[in-house]
């Protein structure tokens, strides 16, 4: 049991600490990268700052930690409850969040390079800021998220839920939205240069000053 232990600043990589209590420890910047934390209990433990970069986090308990600016590159939170989790600042580039509930997650300033986000329901998260270069979106509902204007040009948004999302000035320039729900979105004066929007759903759609130039709407509903 090494709740409420000090392990600040210390350097743990490749540690096996499956099935551990660190409820409410001290991890802030502490090196976590390679770290198997399979079943462990970090619920109200101190992760601001630290490296979990490849570690195993199967089964753990997360709920009430301090996330803030941590490093969770390429960590699988695939099918996890992640609902209201705080990562803001957090560096989770090519994390598997595939079909994770991250509703009302925050994520501003995060770092969601090449994450994988396919069937994940981010509905009411904040992304403000994000950075959301080359990340997979496919089937994500992202319903009344308002999107960062950049990072967005050859996304992969097909078959997402965008309704009533945010999405003024965005630069969707050669996404795929081909079958995405944008009903009642936002989007005046998006770019949507070379956009395939074949089969999406435009209904009630704010296309203020936009230009369609060089876009697919093929089978778009605009009812």
């Amino acid at each position: 049991d090494l709740s409420g232990v000090d392990l600040r600043e210390r350097d743990l990589r490749k540690a096996d600490l499956r099935h551990c209590t660190l409820r409410e420890a001290d991890l802030s910047e502490a090196d976590l990268s390679d770290a198997d934390l399979s079943d462990a209990n970090l619920s109200n433990a101190d992760l601001a700052g630290a490296n979990l970069s490849n570690a195993r986090l199967a089964r753990a308990n997360l709920i009430g930690a301090q996330l803030q600016g941590a490093v969770w590159s390429s960590v699988d939170f695939s099918n996890r409850d992640l609902r209201r989790f705080d990562f803001a600042n957090c560096n989770l580039s090519w994390a598997n969040l595939s079909n994770a509930n991250l509703t009302n997650a925050k994520l501003a300033h995060a770092n969601l390079s090449h994450a994988d986000l396919s069937g994940a329901d981010l509905s009411g998260a904040d992304l403000s800021g994000a950075d959301l270069t080359g990340c997979c979106w496919r089937s994500a509902n992202l319903s009344r998220v308002q999107l960062p204007s950049r990072a967005l040009t050859h996304c992969d948004l097909s078959h997402t839920n965008l309704s009533y999302c945010n999405l003024s000035n965005a630069d969707l320039s050669h996404a795929d939205l081909s079958h995405a729900d944008l009903s009642w979105a936002r989007l005046p004066f998006a770019h949507l240069t070379g956009t395939n929007l074949d089969g999406a759903t435009l209904i009630a759609a704010d296309l203020t000053g936009v230009e369609l130039r060089g876009r697919s709407l093929a089978g778009r509903d605009l009812s």
